[in-house]
């Protein structure tokens, strides 16, 4: 058969997965899950490593992956399925690699949940030193990332509705503390003598430091999976390149003014010593005498990582359902809820899964390394298969 034949078969997808998402939703699923947790604490590790080119480090990390962006970009437009980014490679690659993609990416995506947890936890430890100890939870602390996972499953589990509410709200809330941010601490306590501190990181160093702004970059295809519950088949194209170019700016200034807001109290130690902030931009906002917004930074500790959880979590019911279309998994595991719009089952084991890897789990630092490689070779099939679906 034909691949645009194919398509046209395949685009009529399950009609009990509810078209419920418009543009300002779409755009939220891919924003929500590029501000996660990297924009909390990632800023912070890659001053420690590029010093005062660290707003350079981001910006250039973006551009480079702006090209797949706008690929991925009309992949959307082309292809709006459920789990969308997973289905175009079957049809370009065929089952053996769609099925290879897609489980890198839903094994890569049950690490979200929990590595997002531990950055609330983090956040959260701040101000409750009894959640964490030594470089990791307290019983209570694994607690408390429990009860964390658990309502964002059950966000999850209550439909594309209820989770695209709840994105929206998180999404364009931490948009907006962190706009207060880059306006107040920018005209507050910005110091442009810091960027001319010298930096002895090797490039080596440097490279490492751009790789991890691929994590918190990663998140832009994340409107695929939902393509086919958009209103517009032509929303999800848009959502990923908006939200993609807010993030460049959002992760250009953020980390501008965070270095700008350091005292020679932090620097006098040195680079290296600026990761071994709890809460980063917390203590900038302190530092700028606003302890309002650095009040609200601890909130955002929850808020930032649960919205990308929320959307990680729905993303691994969606790429399961996209690995039974391309039969590569029990059919039980694809089957939609009339009642719930959403393939349950999965969902649920998502739910222990996740519980599981908070306690044997590695550090943040460490998890994040695992993610990048899992989506490198996700990445790489994106311009194949659209060279391959235009010339069809």
């Amino acid at each position: 058969m034909e691949t645009k034949n194919y398509l046209k078969a395949t685009v009529l997808d399950n009609p009990n997965f509810r078209k419920s998402a418009g543009l300002l939703s779409m755009i939220a699923f891919s924003l929500g899950n590029i501000i996660g947790s990297g924009i909390l604490l990632l800023p912070a590790v890659t001053a420690s490593m590029a010093g005062g080119l660290t707003p350079m480090i981001w910006l250039a990390g973006g551009l480079l992956l702006l090209p797949l962006v706008l690929v991925y970009s009309q992949l959307a437009k082309m292809y709006p399925v459920v789990g969308s980014k997973v289905r175009f490679v079957n049809v370009t690659h065929g089952k053996v690699l769609a099925s290879t993609v897609g489980w890198l990416y839903l094994i890569g995506t049950l690490f979200v949940v929990p590595i997002e947890a531990e950055a609330s936890l983090q956040y959260l430890s701040y101000i409750f030193p009894s959640l964490w100890s030594n470089g990791s939870p307290t019983p209570l602390g694994y607690g408390v990332e429990v009860a964390l996972v658990s309502v964002i499953y059950f966000l999850v589990y209550m439909g594309i509705r209820t989770q695209s509410a709840s994105v929206n709200v998180i999404t364009y809330a931490k948009l907006g503390i962190l706009t207060l941010y880059v306006g107040l601490v920018g005209i507050l306590a910005f110091h442009s003598s810091n960027f001319s501190i010298p930096i002895q990181s090797k490039t080596s160093t440097l490279l490492e430091a751009i790789a991890l702004t691929m994590f918190a970059y990663g998140g832009f295809r994340s409107a695929m999976v939902y393509a086919g519950e958009s209103r517009n088949k032509d929303h999800t194209g848009k959502a990923i390149l908006i939200a993609f170019l807010l993030s460049m700016a959002v992760y250009t200034l953020v980390p501008m003014v965070f270095i700008g807001s350091l005292t020679p109290s932090i620097l006098g130690h040195g680079w290296g010593y600026v990761s071994k902030l709890t809460a980063p931009l917390t203590q900038s906002a302190l530092i700028a005498g606003i302890p309002v917004l650095g009040a609200l930074f601890i909130i955002d500790g929850i808020i930032s990582p649960s919205g990308a959880s929320l959307i990680g979590a729905g993303d691994i019911s969606r790429y399961m359902y996209a690995l039974v279309k391309v039969g590569s998994a029990p059919k039980i595991l694809g089957k939609v809820s009339e009642r719930r719009g959403i393939p349950v089952v999965p969902t649920l084991l998502s739910l222990i899964a996740s519980v599981v890897l908070l306690f044997v789990s590695p550090t943040f630092e460490q998890s994040i390394g695992y993610l990048i490689a899992a989506h490198v070779l996700g990445y790489a099939t994106g311009p194949i298969s659209l060279f391959v679906l235009s010339s069809s």
